[in-house]
């Protein structure tokens, strides 16, 4: 059975270059009142994203439905306005 998941769509712009868009996932469970911030900083060594989109260096763009960044190879994180957090879904 498929878990449910509520996520937040966030721009991971990486150390290499590269800039990463994707869904951050979190179980349905987790109270609304936790900012994207803070699930992100539970995630672990890694953060996993899906329905990722990856720009290089260079522009070119594809996209990818699972992967792991890995947390040390982040330069930022470009988080959604308040208001505009969690979906459901």
């Amino acid at each position: 059975m498929k878990k449910t998941t509520k996520h937040v769509r966030l721009s991971f712009f990486m150390k290499s270059e590269h800039v990463i868009s994707g869904e951050f996932h979190v179980p349905t469970a987790t109270s609304s009142a936790i900012r994207p911030s803070d699930a992100l900083r539970e995630a672990g060594e890694f953060i996993s994203l899906v329905n990722a989109q990856v720009r290089d260096k260079n522009g070119q763009e594809r996209e990818v439905g699972f992967l792991q960044i890995a947390r040390d190879a982040i330069a930022w994180v470009e988080f959604p306005p308040p208001g505009e957090s969690w979906k459901e879904g």
